[in-house]
């Protein structure tokens, strides 16, 4: 007959514990792992919103030039872009090129858009109803990684 110690069945508390720190250790990597990820993907996509940006400003630059002196308005802005997926910011399946009714800095630009703003001389928005030309633009967006407003300016500054 086998006799067993009905006193050595089961796991001390030192081994429950060291399994309990394995285990917050993984779990505090894996949220380090995760959040480091999630910081590379959205610095991603600003560098993805830069780019689109600036190649939009190349677009308008050359419409200046082949237009004698004038950016396009707001309703030949869209029209100029014939590559429309520079109209579409990261995780956008729909063209986003929005143009504020003021002359003001835009406040309620999102990262789900780009913000097109034309002017004429006098600092009015160049739209499609305004005569004249639209002498100057910028172009914003909103970075993901941190929320700040991102500002680029036509080469011409009349």
């Amino acid at each position: 007959m086998i006799y067993k110690d009905r006193l050595n069945i089961g796991f001390t508390i030192v081994e429950i514990m060291s399994v309990l720190v394995i285990i917050s250790i993984l779990i505090g990597v894996g949220i380090m792992i995760d959040r480091s990820t999630k910081y590379t993907y959205r610095s991603a996509r600003d560098s993805e919103r830069a780019a689109d940006v600036e190649s939009l400003a190349m677009i308008f630059e050359s419409y200046y030039r082949r237009n004698v002196g004038s950016y396009p308005k707001t309703t030949q802005a869209v029209a100029a872009v014939s590559n429309t997926e520079l109209l579409r910011p990261p995780g956008v399946t729909v063209n986003s090129l929005v143009s504020p009714t003021t002359g003001a800095v835009p406040t309620n630009v999102t990262i789900k858009q780009y913000s097109y703003q034309p002017l004429q001389a006098d600092g009015s928005i160049c739209s499609g109803t305004a005569p004249g030309p639209c002498v100057r633009f910028f172009l914003y967006y909103v970075q993901e990684t941190d929320g700040q407003m991102v500002t680029l300016e036509s080469s011409h500054q009349q």
